[in-house]
């Protein structure tokens, strides 16, 4: 309790001094939300906070507690609404994903639609030309099924993200070890689909 209190009369003083906002109570002005726990999950409080000037209050757009496999704090996300008008992107530049060769579902799919390319353009006698055919429906094929994957990845990430803010919920309201067991099951299948994504160069 006296870690809380400390924490609030800090935050209220960066606050003010800097004539800030608290995004989140500015959101949900009586909604509680906690952002660390104990191990037990039996003491809970809000210590992480995300501070905006008061000048751009109005382009906040929205703001969540998400959990964070990582640490014992969730973690803040919020949106700000640009106030330039956003520029159409396209596609972007593909890089093949040395990654897809040990994937068994693609090299799977892959693997036998390489002579039916070569078959498709059997006419072409340039073998330079021929070649760069191939590439075009290997690239084609490639990205429709990382396209795929990827849905797929995110769809599990999402009810798996669901799954444990429901099991903290759970916890919250009334502690066990067995919603504890789950969380911790649920945790570690996180941290495998995010030790998996792809590094930010």
């Amino acid at each position: 309790m006296e870690l809380k209190k400390a924490v609030i009369q800090e935050m209220n003083k960066i606050i003010i001094t800097h004539d800030l906002i608290d995004t989140w109570r500015e959101k949900y002005p009586s909604l509680q939300g906690f952002t660390w726990s104990n191990p037990s999950m039996k003491i809970q409080c809000r210590l992480d906070y995300f501070l905006i000037s008061k000048d751009i209050r109005s382009s906040l757009k929205y703001v969540k507690i998400i959990p964070n496999i990582f640490s014992d704090h969730s973690a803040l996300s919020l949106s700000i609404i640009s106030q330039e008008k956003e520029v159409k992107r396209g596609p972007g530049f593909w890089k093949f994903s040395n990654s897809l060769l040990t994937d068994k579902d693609y090299t799977e799919l892959i693997s036998p639609k390489i002579p039916e390319f070569a078959s498709k353009y059997r006419e072409v006698t340039d073998k330079g030309l021929l070649w760069e055919m191939i590439k075009m429906e290997i690239r084609a094929a490639t990205i429709l099924f990382s396209k795929r994957k990827a849905r797929q990845k995110r769809d599990e990430e999402k009810k798996l993200l669901e799954e444990f803010n429901g099991l903290q919920d759970q916890i919250r309201a009334n502690f066990n070890e067995v919603a504890k067991a789950e969380i911790d099951r649920v945790k570690s299948k996180l941290a495998k689909i995010v030790a998996k994504k792809p590094k930010v160069q």
